[in-house]
């Protein structure tokens, strides 16, 4: 027996049936928002575009980063498996969104935006 059949058995003396305003789960991989993005979500982007085109208009910043950077950081002096553009593309992210690096590698492998700036697509 169906949801409305039963309610409406259950509630004799009332016509009106209950339906439920929304299913328990429904599983969706993403938002169904059907080619268009809110403008939350544009502005989102847009902020992370714009320090993407600064970053590659001043190609400077990644050779001051990378003097930085080169330099052996472990006892072992064990090469980085990142390059120093991705590190501070890593790090300008920790910066702007206030998370731990952790969280920073959890976002880039997790969302298809971050891991696009992070290799600069």
């Amino acid at each position: 027996m169906d949801y409305i059949t039963s309610s409406i058995q259950e509630n004799a003396g009332h016509d009106i049936p209950r339906i439920p305003m929304r299913n328990k789960i429904h599983c969706q991989t993403r938002l169904p928002l059907w080619g268009r993005l809110p403008k939350v979500v544009k502005d989102y982007h847009a902020k992370y575009d714009q320090i993407s085109g600064i970053l590659d208009d001043n190609p400077g910043i990644f050779d001051a980063v990378h003097a930085d950077l080169s330099r052996p950081c472990s006892p072992s002096g064990q090469q980085s498996p990142y390059s120093s553009e991705q590190f501070l593309r890593m790090f300008v992210v920790k910066v702007i969104e206030g998370v731990s690096l952790r969280e920073v590698f959890v976002q880039v492998s997790d969302s298809v935006f971050f891991a696009a700036f992070y290799q600069n697509i």
